[in-house]
């Protein structure tokens, strides 16, 4: 399945940037972190 960002907040720009995609899922990015901490996804599905 292919996915797509429908929707973007950036609560605290810079620290963390949060991300809705089209399935319901949620990306969180924090560009501080090294990048293989970076990114944390949370399932619809849960």
């Amino acid at each position: 399945m292919l996915l797509r960002v429908t929707g973007a907040s950036y609560p605290q720009p810079g620290v963390r940037h949060e991300y809705q995609l089209c399935d319901g899922s949620c990306v969180i990015e924090q560009p501080g972190f090294p990048a293989v901490s970076r990114w944390l996804f949370y399932n619809n599905m849960n």
